[in-house]
């Protein structure tokens, strides 16, 4: 079986990170690429986005919108060792896995904390 993977099949990994952890409900984040960004809060607007995998912190005002984010995921080499991990693992996985790699989702603070304890 051989997977092909294409710059958009990336938001499939992710479809399940919960991005509506905003503060303020009535504005929910509606592009795709919040959803590997956790959003920083300051008097009920976006300041900052934080990448969930290096960590970076980029502008998140509205004004900016959100090209900036996808040309970020797109270099971002800690996403790209992920994906490989990821690609390594589908390639191997019996059907079942496949489903439970779908839903996958990278936290580092939960890692750290196994790591380090």
């Amino acid at each position: 079986m051989t997977i092909v993977r294409t710059r958009d099949s990336m938001q499939h990994f992710f479809v399940n990170y919960v991005v509506a952890r905003a503060k303020d409900k009535s504005r929910q984040l509606k592009s795709i690429y919040w959803k590997e960004f956790e959003p920083n809060f300051e008097n009920g607007e976006i300041i900052h986005a934080k990448c969930i995998h290096c960590h970076d912190h980029l502008s998140g005002r509205q004004s900016i919108g959100t090209s900036h984010l996808k040309k970020h995921l797109e270099c971002c080499k800690a996403r790209s060792r992920v994906n490989v991990m990821v690609d390594r693992l589908r390639a191997g996985a019996r059907p079942d896995d496949i489903d439970a790699l779908e839903d996958w989702v990278y936290d580092y603070e939960k890692h750290a904390m196994h790591l380090f304890a």
